[in-house]
């Protein structure tokens, strides 16, 4: 009885710990499941610039983010699907960094967990 009480348990414990993401990746405490390594992060002339390390469930392998007064000036992943991060660098240009967050963070690729935007985004919230 002992041994079944036992298995119970460690059964309801890795139960427990699957259930505290949620679908993006992000634990229910906001603690990203994939976080990215903060590699650099300077400010020169008004323009804040972050380099991170992506987290090995992408394709990509470094983010660079240049951000000025809120707004994302540029942004150029190392790595990936060339087309998909090219759009991504485009469509972000220009864009506030908070509208950014809201609309990429959460996307997942392939049942990851995470995807190069949503790694994107987790550089992005370091300058908030």
């Amino acid at each position: 009885m002992k041994k079944i009480l036992a298995i119970v348990f460690i059964c309801l414990a890795a139960v427990t710990a699957a259930c505290g993401q949620n679908k993006s990746g992000k634990s229910m405490n906001g603690d990203f499941a994939y976080p990215v390594k903060l590699i650099s992060d300077k400010t020169a002339n008004g323009v804040r610039e972050i380099v991170v390390k992506t987290n090995a469930q992408v394709c990509s392998k470094q983010i660079d983010v240049k951000i000025k007064n809120g707004v994302i000036q540029k942004v150029e992943f190392t790595g990936g699907c060339p087309g998909n991060t090219q759009g991504v660098e485009r469509l972000v240009a220009g864009m506030k960094v908070q509208d950014a967050v809201d609309r990429l963070g959460g996307i997942d690729c392939a049942g990851r967990g995470t995807s190069c935007p949503d790694q994107l985004v987790q550089a992005l919230l370091i300058a908030l």
